[in-house]
């Protein structure tokens, strides 16, 4: 079976370099995070011929900072999250997500 997991792109993001010296006065246009944990991807900024994001990356809590990220590489990051069904410990294979809300 192949994988055919495709990570939704972001559709409203100003293109990449656009808020340049204004970047802590820009809204936040996309989400992405991965579920089970804290992490998540703030988009500020969009190139989609290098499909690369622009934003706040926050994996651990309290501890982001702002850079690019290739959208096709957190399309393949996947974590085991632990999780316990009838008391035994178990992981589950989580990927990162789109915010679609």
């Amino acid at each position: 079976m192949t994988n055919t997991y495709t990570l939704e792109r972001p559709t409203s993001a100003p293109s990449l370099y656009s808020t340049d010296g204004n970047v802590y006065e820009s809204k936040v246009v996309d989400h992405y995070f991965l579920p089970g944990t804290n992490a998540d991807w703030y988009v500020l900024e969009y190139d989609a011929t290098e499909d690369i994001v622009f934003g706040w990356a926050e994996v651990i809590p309290g501890c982001g900072e702002l850079g690019t990220s290739s959208v096709l590489e957190l399309q393949s990051l996947e974590i085991a999250v632990p999780i316990k069904i009838n008391g035994e410990l178990n992981f589950i294979p989580s990927k990162v997500e789109f915010d679609q809300h």
